[in-house]
């Protein structure tokens, strides 16, 4: 891939996917690494449970994902009629203001 198209590849927004930061993937881990270790303390106390539960952290982080993509999309196609309310509010404002 050449420079400029990969440019134009990261420079374009993808709503379908997401990808962690190292932070976000460190802290959904810790999340449910924790919950498994609690759940396993409460109700099994063996250390092959707790080896058993480490799927759940696989869908845990996909379930996190999936929210995150939710959250971006909600965010992305309500930003314009956001923008779009404001605008007409702010001009209905200002012509109530300059006729009484």
């Amino acid at each position: 891939m050449k420079g400029k198209e990969k440019e134009q590849r990261y420079l374009k927004r993808d709503y379908e996917h997401y990808h962690f930061t190292v932070k976000e993937f460190m802290k959904y881990t810790g999340q449910a690494a924790a919950l498994c270790a609690v759940a396993d303390y409460l109700f099994y106390r063996s250390a092959w449970v707790l080896l058993l539960m480490i799927p759940a952290l696989v869908f845990y982080l996909k379930w996190q994902q999936n929210r995150m993509i939710r959250e971006r999309r909600k965010t992305a196609f309500l930003s314009p009629s956001c923008a779009r309310f404001s605008t007409s509010f702010s001009l209905r404002l200002c012509t109530a203001a300059e006729n009484p």
